[in-house]
């Protein structure tokens, strides 16, 4: 339910008075509001915060590090115990210092998540090293590293040369100097930094530039590597560490020149938003989440989810395994296999499918369902349901037969009747068929490409044969790899319907969305298909590298997935979505999934064995409450790590308004300001609710003890009532805060 605690009832004043003040046009009231600073800068000073300062983080040791959003990184997946005594701590030139203890040895540095801490345009990146032995010593070493999917910027020393390399999605380039030249003495805190602007990245050395990269446009990085070799690197790369002192290290949102002023670009969001200017449809059914049901059978003593916390978050869940689980058998119908098939050839007992099929309808959310999991009549090495489990299970409980099937022509009557059963007998309607799940994973597939693609054709004909109209697609794949250009390609030259293309995304990359645009546009303008093809998400969540327990040690001591954090993942990367063109559907990981304390893929659920709602629920519930069906334009300066979405209802008028504050190593509230244009003079009734971890995220309050039970659902902390002007824009003014997702509704009073 929505809360509405009286510790958090503050209210937005905006009153006539105010509105009256403002500028009408909403630039003037931004500039007026940010302030903006103007300094010199000297890179031999100490490096303090400042508005634009991105990261400054404290190296002093491996606790202050983490709070800083950052790993010690080892070669071996150790833990920090065994990593503890191979980094060294001491006084920087300012700040403290860290390196890497042992010498030659790879693999080893301090590791923090780069997610939006350089942007694509413009940034100034500073830090001091030390190295106590001669610099030519560190041959052959990265000292410094930012480094990303599409970007990599490496400090290394190359024998008698400090080297600079550098790589990005348009260029590749590199700088060089003496260590002579640049008088580099062991002992001495050198002063090194890099700054990027209008494509250009300056070096520069003890407070003076020695040198240019030109032709580098970035892209902004929004990873959050579970490998640790996605990020900032300090003291080493991926072949050698360096034995160099780090220190004194701050990332700023403007370019700067040595002694020059400089008007620093605020980290304060101003955003304007056309209330009449819709842009484009918002799909309706975006947001859904993998299986129904406990995973467990017999389930346990928790009841899971009810229909209403179903219906409240989600238009759609997706599921499968429904032939694998059913009896059937070959020849007439008998007491066991009551169901004949269409042609005769089999019988079937169809009480799994229709049990599945009934949670479906009982909890208001459309199926979207993979047709997938060999059943052991053709094959497969997974038994099918029976005695009380036939009568009482879901078909998720089962588990999953990789085998193909040894019967192409059979399993295409097998999946016709299969269909005919769901669409005519049960009457159900399914807008989404997958084509199996997960075929580049050896656990899912035992066969090679060329047999998902003749599966893919067997199965798509039988699903058009019983409806010409069925949406079917696939791989349900990851997006790297040779499934989804194979299956355009092969659709595209037998002719074979592709409704939309399909993968999974466990990157922890804000990028993947965009990424995935771009080559689906690229396949299907190359085979003749229609582009832009619609893209389904059938798997999605933060990095699957990070789980608890099960993932890398820098990660895997916290519930990231059910907390804030995971929450504001999951809102910027809608926000995203909704930007892209063809993006239909999201499929969260997953509806339920046991005690999360169990770790793995446990610790990625929206609801809990006690009927818990952690925060990402939360957020889905917020986005699916406020969002209406056309999108509006959103203009304006974004800071790094703010997203934002603006939406309004066609039948009501209302305005639903979603703002995220992501990043793992961005730990900042950030003030946004919002300008509402051509909002109908009168009353208007504003309410924001927000998922942080002070509101609707029960793990951070409490993890899973009762006391966080204040925070289960999603918490209302504004309500007022505004007044709208002819011609005059309504302006609020709100702080973010940091791992935050809020959504606002605007309806007229």
């Amino acid at each position: 339910m929505v809360q509405t605690p009286r510790s958090v009832q503050e209210t937005i004043r905006l009153s006539m008075a105010l509105a009256a003040a403002l500028a009408a046009s909403c630039p003037a009231a931004a500039a007026e509001g940010t302030g903006q600073a103007r300094v010199i800068w000297d890179p031999l000073a100490r490096p303090v915060a400042e508005a634009d300062t991105l990261f400054l983080p404290d190296l002093g040791t491996p606790e202050t590090i983490e709070a800083s959003g950052g790993f010690l990184h080892g070669h071996h997946n150790e833990g920090l115990a065994k990593l503890r005594p191979l980094f060294e701590f001491g006084k920087g030139r300012f700040g403290p210092a860290v390196r890497v203890k042992a010498r030659d040895v790879g693999h080893y540095w301090v590791f923090f998540p780069l997610d939006g801490l350089v942007g694509d345009d413009e940034f100034t990146v500073q830090f001091r090293a030390k190295s106590d032995r001669p610099w030519s010593a560190e041959g052959g070493a990265s000292f410094f590293r930012l480094n990303s999917r599409e970007n990599v910027i490496s400090c290394d020393v190359q024998k008698d040369e400090l080297t600079l390399s550098v790589r990005s999605p348009r260029a590749k380039g590199a700088w060089s100097a003496g260590l002579d030249a640049l008088d580099l003495e062991a002992g001495h805190w050198h002063a090194f930094a890099l700054t990027l602007k209008d494509e250009t990245l300056a070096v520069i050395v003890d407070g003076k530039q020695r040198g240019t990269v030109r032709g580098m446009r970035f892209a902004t990085p929004w990873s959050d590597s579970a490998a640790g070799t996605e990020g900032i690197l300090l003291g080493g790369g991926p072949w050698r560490s360096s034995n160099v002192w780090l220190s004194d290290v701050r990332i700023s949102h403007t370019a700067r020149t040595p002694g020059k002023p400089v008007t620093l670009r605020s980290l304060h969001s101003t955003l304007t938003i056309d209330t009449a200017r819709p842009a484009r449809p918002l799909p309706p059914p975006y947001v859904g989440a993998l299986h129904p049901g406990q995973k467990e059978w017999p389930p346990s003593e928790h009841p899971g989810a009810t229909p209403e916390q179903i219906r409240r978050a989600l238009h759609v869940v997706r599921t499968d395994k429904f032939l694998q689980a059913t009896p059937m058998k070959r020849g007439a119908p008998d007491e066991t296999h009551p169901s004949r098939s269409r042609s005769g050839r089999f019988s079937y007992d169809w009480q799994v499918v229709d049990l599945t099929l009934d949670w479906f309808a009982t909890h208001g959310v459309r199926p979207y369902i993979s047709i997938d999991a060999t059943p052991s009549l053709m094959g497969g090495r997974v038994k099918p349901f029976a005695g009380e489990k036939l009568r009482t299970a879901l078909s998720r409980s089962s588990g999953f037969a990789p085998d193909r099937p040894k019967d192409l022509d059979a399993w295409a009557e097998l999946v016709e009747d299969f269909v005919h059963h769901v669409l005519r007998e049960h009457k159900t309607a399914v807008p989404w068929w997958g084509v199996w799940n997960e075929p580049d994973q050896p656990g899912f597939w035992d066969g090679t490409v060329a047999d998902y693609l003749a599966l893919y054709e067997a199965t798509v004909r039988a699903v058009r044969k019983v409806d010409p109209n069925a949406m079917v697609g696939g791989p349900e794949s990851g997006l790297d790899g040779p499934y989804i250009k194979a299956l355009i390609d092969h659709c595209a030259a037998k002719k074979l319907p592709l409704d939309f293309v399909s993968y999974h995304d466990y990157s922890g990359d804000l990028n993947t969305p965009a990424l995935a645009r771009a080559k689906v546009d690229r396949l299907t303008k190359a085979a003749g298909l229609t582009t832009p093809m619609p893209i389904v998400l059938g798997e999605f969540n933060w990095s699957a590298g990070n789980l608890y327990k099960r993932g890398w040690p820098r990660f895997h001591r916290d519930f990231w997935h059910i907390r804030a954090f995971g929450a504001a993942y999951t809102t910027a990367f809608l926000t995203r979505l909704a930007e892209l063109p063809g993006f239909e559907l999201l499929i969260w990981s997953h509806t339920h999934y046991g005690n999360p304390r169990a770790g793995g893929w446990a610790a990625t659920q929206l609801i809990g064995p006690g009927g818990e709602q952690w925060a990402p629920y939360n957020a889905l519930a917020g986005w699916k409450s406020v969002l209406g069906d056309r999108l509006l334009h959103v203009e304006g300066t974004h800071a790094p790590g703010v997203f934002a979405l603006a939406s309004r209802n066609s039948r009501t008028g209302r305005v639903g308004i979603v703002l995220a504050n992501y990043g793992f190593a961005q730990r900042t509230a950030r003030d946004v300001e919002l300008c509402l244009t051509h909002v109908a003079p009168g009353a208007w009734r504003m309410r924001r609710w927000s998922v942080d971890p002070a509101h609707s995220s029960r793990w951070d309050a409490a993890q899973d003890r009762p006391a966080g039970a204040a925070h289960d659902g999603l918490e209302q902390v504004a309500e007022s009532e505004l007044t709208a002007c002819e011609a005059k824009p309504l302006v609020v003014r709100l702080s973010l805060p940091a791992w935050s997702s809020q959504f606002i509704a605007l309806e007229k009073w």
